[in-house]
């Protein structure tokens, strides 16, 4: 079986019954055959961060046609679509850069949550500050 490691952050947000997806719910339910674990691991300056293993048999990767860190990156995608993980959280679930996120995500047709109202307030905090 395939174990993944998901960021505490997306666990707090999005394993909360009635805020995941069902298809997060379904795999992580024990009665459907899957199991999680949860796991502390150390950090950068020692501290400790919650993760969550979710065990996939390998058939389903086989059947998907997917390794495991492809099956990692299209969640992470798929959450970054529905709003439920931000840019950055998504992009270091993936476990890519963020130019190769961004050109992921383009190519897929999946806009970066950007639009006319942030693009307005940066522009008057830039303004703010001088820099344009």
């Amino acid at each position: 079986m395939a174990a993944y490691f998901f960021d505490s952050s997306a666990v707090v947000k999005r394993y909360m019954r009635g805020i995941g997806t069902a298809w997060v719910l379904s795999i992580t339910t024990p009665t459907a055959g899957h199991f999680t674990n949860l796991v502390k691991q150390p950090t950068i300056g020692g501290r400790m961060s919650l993760t969550v293993s979710i065990e996939i048999p390998r058939e389903i990767l086989h059947a998907a046609r997917m390794t495991p860190e492809e099956m990692k990156r299209e969640l992470a995608v798929l959450l970054f679509q529905q709003g439920k993980l931000s840019f950055g959280k998504a992009r270091e679930m993936a476990g890519m850069t963020v130019w190769a996120f961004q050109q992921l995500l383009g190519s897929r047709g999946i806009s970066v949550h950007y639009d006319v109202t942030d693009y307005e307030e940066d522009l008057a905090t830039l303004k703010a500050l001088g820099r344009l």
